[in-house]
């Protein structure tokens, strides 16, 4: 079935869609070599007088021409990277919400670094300088973004083995804490992107989280003002409370809860649930009508009166589908049609957030059983407008 939203891990089967081989490692090799001026550390392990040790802040590249190697320091930033199994966050907003914080600066250096001597837990390093983040947090303990990471011990030379000059190279990253130390962050498999100057495509070290709504190849700066609206915390508005503005998967998740709540017969919960004046409820990707927020109160008011849908026999009420289904989850952006391609937002709801319910992961056995339950969230407005349920047909 569907992988976990919020799970990124390396992986040994499944959907993969960010592979690492040899043919990387060689064309990372071979842009070490080609790369004027980059330095490495001499062969007993030891930084030679001339090279930076890693942490060390750099001015730029060495050589006669100090212009940002792009190309190359993705070959290196890439060359180790496992394979990876993952949910898609749906859209770079998206993405960005799941973070903790989103964080812009300098790359000076990268090394590959292994763990206590675990040859499997190896974390390609990068060292930055000049961060700033978009919530206005403290900067001064990121210093370091860590990648899943990975290259067999043998003959083949090792690209990044010690540390590598990489001049200015700008980056964009969604980070989390990294589990091995303070100071240490990780983007994830879609949080983080790198170009030379501000009017440059961004690109993805690993993967990328555009969205069906997003720009194509965005520069740094049009990336970071995509994202830099995101919610901090909930608040709460005039809309009848809940979050406002953009949310993370944990604060989508108490609507969800409203949802589930009110669905299972709790009367009151329907004042948690910030709905717009007028609701659209939506079957599959069509607006069955428009319904006043008041006369929500009724669960019989959700209901969509059509005979047959995907091949099941109707009615059909989004409240019902939940109350009778398993334990949920809750997702961001675009999802799946269970194993199909993700529908498409309903007419006139294409710029709202999607929030999705679902049942959890492990709790179906057939996309019979499956269903979603998507709620298009006004992230001005702080309000729900549209509520859709889709089935998926035997």
């Amino acid at each position: 079935m569907r992988e976990e939203s919020s799970d990124v891990r390396p992986a040994t089967g499944g959907r993969s869609t960010a592979r690492a081989g040899w043919a990387i490692a060689v064309l990372a090799v071979v842009a070490v070599a080609v790369v004027v001026g980059w330095r490495v550390a001499s062969d007993d392990g030891t930084a030679p007088s001339d090279a930076p040790a890693a942490g060390t802040e750099l001015d730029g590249r060495s050589g006669p021409d100090p212009a940002c190697a792009i190309d190359e320091t993705v070959a290196l930033l890439r060359s180790g990277l496992p394979t990876y199994d993952y949910q898609p966050a749906g859209s770079y907003r998206a993405a960005a919400d799941g973070a903790a914080v989103i964080a812009t600066g300098t790359i000076t250096s990268i090394q590959r670094r292994v763990i206590d001597g675990d040859q499997s837990r190896a974390v390609t390093e990068l060292t930055v300088a000049d961060v700033a983040t978009v919530d206005g947090g403290a900067t001064d303990e990121i210093e370091r973004i860590e990648l899943a990471s990975w290259w067999p011990s043998g003959d083949e030379v090792d690209p990044i083995g010690r540390p590598v000059s990489v001049g200015a190279v700008r980056f964009v990253a969604f980070l989390t804490p990294a589990i091995d130390g303070a100071g240490s962050w990780d983007p994830g498999v879609e949080g983080l992107y790198v170009a030379c100057e501000p009017g440059d495509p961004a690109v993805a070290v690993v993967e990328s989280a555009a969205g069906p709504g997003d720009p194509q190849d965005p520069t740094t700066d049009e990336l970071l003002a995509l994202v830099e609206n995101r919610a901090g915390s909930p608040t709460t508005g005039d809309s009848g409370g809940g979050p406002v503005g953009s949310l993370t998967v944990d604060e989508a998740g108490y609507l969800r809860d409203a949802i589930v709540s009110f669905a299972g017969g709790e009367a009151m919960a329907i004042e948690e649930i910030p709905l717009a004046a007028e609701v659209a409820i939506v079957l599959h990707d069509a607006v069955d009508r428009l319904v006043p927020k008041d006369e929500l109160r009724d669960p019989a008011a959700w209901t969509i009166d059509r005979d047959h849908y995907a091949d099941f026999s109707g009615p059909f009420n989004p409240l019902t589908t939940i109350a009778r289904g398993p334990e949920t989850e809750v997702t961001l952006g675009p999802h799946p049609h269970c194993v199909g391609d993700p529908l498409d937002p309903p007419q006139g709801y294409e710029d709202r957030l999607r929030i999705s319910i679902q049942p959890a992961e492990g709790t179906i056995d057939s996309c019979i059983a499956w269903y979603a339950v998507d709620l298009f969230y006004d992230v001005d407005a702080g309000t729900i407008d549209a509520v859709s349920l889709a089935l998926f047909g035997p």
